[in-house]
Parts: structure tokens; C-alpha cells; sequence
């Protein structure tokens, strides 16, 4: 289970900060120059830490209580982390519309989603590329709730955007995960689907539910900034 820590302070002007645990880097610790390396008995001081520098966006810290913090956020694909046993990661995550702050982006409170409707269609690949292109945390929307898939239904109709291109991926035979590598727990599958051809999740046009995709058709999609990758 991931632990969150939701932390309110009011010293050095800062008063509310939010990070939570990399649950499936455990035991990980980037390579990367650290922003500052101190020590702290605790996973609260060490998120204080980082919350206070404008350059940290993740903190790592080590069963014998040394945080170290990084520029970056690290996901399970990240070239750059090795094993050492005991250690934690802990994540800035976007809470509050100031953080929503790209060009382009719109705040969805209610959700607390960071999105960008594309109407300009692209094949998947390509769609993925612009979404990363506008932030290091942006993604394809992933569907993995009914109120985030009433969400997107809300937004094809407004929009009238047809097909979208959805967040997910398979290899012949297993399931679909998002891009941290999980499986997606949730599913509007049309009738008929999943089918067995295709590797990429999409909208159908008319039913609006989900189905399989090869990704070689250009369809609109929508962009979403992540806590982390």
C-alpha cells in the first residue's frame, strides 16, 4: 500500500506540501548528484527538506537516516537507479491548481487532474511523444476509475473529440499496465473486447467505451501530468 504524508506547516512561508512513497522502488537509490545530503531521523524531515529547496522534486532516505535530495522523479524504467537495501523514495505530487501551471493545461479541482486536450490527431507513438514533449511527467490520460473514465466522457462530448487515444500498453498474453509498469484495475471494455489483436487502448467513437488498438490510426487524445514517473 503506498504510504501518502500530507504535512502542513507554516515556517519559511511554506504551508502545504505533499509527497508520497515510490511503493515500487523500494530498496532503490538514484546515481544522480544530489541537491543537498544530510541527515534526518526521519521520512517528515527529509520531505521538509526537499519541500524547502525549489530544486528538489524527490528525496531519498537510507535505512541508517541519510536524505539525499534530486531534481528529478524516478519510475521503475530510470536508468540511473541502483540497489541499496532499506532505502525509501519519497515524490512531489501535484495537489493544488498552482501546480498545474503548463501552458496549455487546465485544473480539474474536483479530481485534482492536470490535462490538456489534443484535437489534433496522431497516431499513438506520436501522441505519447507530445505529451512527454510538454512535461517530463505528462502521459496519455489513464482511465483507471469510473470518475476518471465519466471524466473523459464528459470531455468527448464537450469537445466532440470522437476516438481517443488512452494510456496503456500489452505484450501477447498479459494484461494492460500503465506506464509505471501496473496493471490497470479498471475497464469499459465495448462488446466484443478486448480483442486479441493490438497492444494500445483507445475510445470507440459512437459507444465511447473501450477497446483495443493497433495505435497506426491518428485519433485525438488527452494529456495528463502525473505525480511521477
Amino acid at each position: 500500500m503506498t504510504l501518502m504524508y500530507h504535512i502542513k506547516t507554516v515556517f519559511a512561508g511554506l504551508e502545504v506540501f505533499n509527497y508520497k512513497v515510490v511503493s515500487n522502488l523500494r530498496d532503490k537509490i538514484p546515481t544522480d548528484l544530489a541537491v543537498f545530503n544530510m541527515r534526518n531521523t526521519s521520512p517528515v524531515r527529509c520531505v521538509q527538506r526537499c519541500a524547502l529547496n525549489k530544486n528538489c522534486l524527490s528525496v531519498s532516505l537510507t535505512s541508517n537516516s541519510i536524505c539525499q535530495g534530486y531534481s528529478k522523479v524516478y519510475g521503475i524504467n530510470s536508468s540511473s537507479l541502483i540497489t541499496h537495501t532499506g532505502t525509501r523514495l519519497y515524490a512531489w505530487r501535484i495537489t493544488e491548481e498552482s501546480s498545474c501551471n503548463v501552458f496549455g493545461y487546465t485544473w480539474n479541482a474536483s479530481l485534482s487532474v492536470c490535462y490538456k486536450i489534443h484535437t489534433g490527431s496522431n497516431v499513438y507513438q506520436t501522441a505519447v511523444s507530445q505529451c512527454s514533449s510538454e512535461h517530463p511527467r505528462s502521459r496519455l490520460l489513464l482511465v483507471d476509475s469510473e470518475s476518471i473514465y465519466n471524466f473523459l466522457l464528459d470531455l468527448i462530448e464537450t469537445h466532440n473529440l470522437g476516438a481517443v487515444y488512452l494510456q496503456g500498453t500489452r505484450t501477447p498474453g498479459s494484461a494492460y499496465v500503465d506506464d509505471e509498469g501496473r496493471p490497470i484495475p479498471f475497464f469499459r471494455w465495448d462488446v466484443g473486447e478486448p480483442e486479441p489483436t493490438g497492444d494500445y487502448l483507445r475510445t470507440d467513437d459512437v459507444s465511447r467505451l473501450q477497446e483495443v488498438s493497433t495505435g497506426v490510426n491518428a485519433y485525438n487524445y488527452i494529456c495528463s501530468i502525473y505525480n511521477y514517473f
